[in-house]
């Protein structure tokens, strides 16, 4: 622009100059003046949009600056930790994991409604958990820390945020385990917490469950107890006569056995079946006596002793209903017939007794113990039948014979507790994995 006014101002002057005078030099004069005027105004232009320029860029960039800066803050305040996004997931899922809570104590409370009872069993919660949890394990307790199924957004929730009560397996009946399947399962599993009425006198290195069931015509089935080891002699109790506890107790038996006794000195307290009056006990050696068989003879005499509940009430704790010296020969065949799918039988075979033997596993202590360290075999409250002297044991070779007579000095007394027909089995396994129960506290 400024070449093209310079241009046209050269033409005028040149015009101007070729004529000279006249109203046309006058108007020359006045196009010249303002073609200067102009040119001055466009180079005024021209400086004012160079200095115009750089206060543009440099405006720019403070703004670009500051939209930076300003974009930066706005995507830390919505993305940061404490960001406004991160604060609205938070709280959504707070939400989404307090709703699965409260819906699962809400079913709690309904089977607590059903059941009439703020504690419920074990399964019972289980089954709660199952709906909203993924592989709930049998053995959770109210410190185990589960993980919500998918469809509930894979929360991990422990166990007390939503029950607070006390988590107990369902206890286990007489009648549950007599009904069991697999009675290898509950046979020959230890009890733990069963204590005699009076340690001092009465005491047992364990307890191990013998049978469950009715015996005879007993119709209220019980659970047994028996000691997992021949009782010490000291704590083999004295005999009674006539309600009273004698001086008598049974001979010590042989020394290299420790824990070994037999019947003389206690004979002459018994007067044979007739001192077996109460239909509970007969129903132990229910063949026996429901066929009315009796006996005067050495070998019942001991059987009465065995069975004397008052002789053995020491062993009887706050949850037994009875203890006696040992279990019979019917009901150590039942015992071992459930637990092993046998037909063991020993028949009576009139006034004496009952007359056969049977061979016994050698690996299971529940019914031989093996080793001879304390004694050889186990006394068995049953009359033999091939002999008035003689009654049967448990051998440590696993034969089970009628071969003991009352003065054998190598058996012992495992001593047989029948606990009340109320009584409930709380399952529990140890931290190498084996099974033990507890008598319920409850029961």
């Amino acid at each position: 622009m400024d070449r093209i006014l310079s241009r046209k101002m050269g033409i005028i002057i040149i015009k101007y100059q070729n004529k000279r005078g006249g109203k046309e030099n006058k108007m020359i004069k006045e196009k010249i003046k303002v073609l200067k005027q102009g040119k001055r105004t466009l180079s005024r232009w021209n400086n004012f949009k160079k200095s115009s320029k750089g206060i543009t860029l440099i405006a720019l960039v403070i703004t670009i600056i500051v939209l930076l800066i300003l974009a930066g803050v706005s995507i830390a305040t919505l993305t940061g930790q404490n960001g406004i996004l991160t604060r609205a997931q938070d709280a959504k899922e707070q939400t989404e994991r307090t709703q699965i809570i409260e819906q699962a104590k809400l079913d709690i409370l309904k089977k607590q409604t059903d059941n009439v009872s703020a504690e419920l069993e074990k399964s019972e919660i289980k089954d709660v958990l199952d709906i909203y949890f993924k592989e709930v394990p049998d053995n959770f307790t109210s410190d185990t820390v589960l993980t919500t199924k998918e469809e509930y957004g894979n929360y991990e929730i422990t166990v007390s945020e939503i029950y607070g009560g006390k988590i107990e397996e369902k206890g286990l009946t007489a009648t549950d385990i007599a009904n069991a399947e697999n009675k290898e399962e509950f046979y020959g599993a230890e009890v733990k917490n069963y204590t005699t009425a009076n340690d001092s006198k009465a005491h047992a290195d364990g307890w191990k469950i013998f049978y469950a069931g009715t015996m005879g015509e007993e119709t209220t089935p019980h659970i047994y107890l028996i000691a997992s080891d021949y009782i010490e002699y000291q704590y083999i109790p004295y005999s009674t006569k006539d309600g009273s506890v004698t001086t008598n107790k049974p001979n010590q038996g042989n020394s290299s056995y420790p824990r070994t006794a037999y019947f003389t000195n206690i004979l002459k307290d018994y007067t044979g079946s007739a001192s077996i009056t109460d239909s509970k006990i007969q129903a132990l050696n229910y063949s026996y006596f429901s066929q009315n068989f009796t006996s005067t003879n050495n070998n019942m005499k001991a059987v009465a002793y065995m069975l004397d509940t008052d002789a053995w009430i020491d062993f009887a704790g706050a949850k037994a209903e009875y203890a006696i010296g040992g279990p019979t020969v019917e009901m150590l065949m039942n015992s071992y017939n459930q637990k092993y799918g046998e037909d063991y039988r020993i028949p009576v075979t009139g006034n004496t007794g009952y007359f056969g033997y049977q061979n016994l596993k050698t690996n299971d202590s529940l019914y031989v113990i093996n080793s001879t360290s304390n004694a050889v075999s186990m006394w068995i409250a049953s009359p033999g039948g091939n002999n008035p002297d003689y009654l049967f044991g448990a051998r440590n070779s696993g034969l089970v014979n009628t071969s003991h007579d009352y003065d054998y000095e190598y058996s012992g007394f495992r001593p047989l507790v029948c606990l009340e027909y109320n009584v409930e089995l709380q399952k529990n396994t140890d931290e190498s994995g084996e099974v033990y129960y507890m008598i319920k506290s409850n029961a």
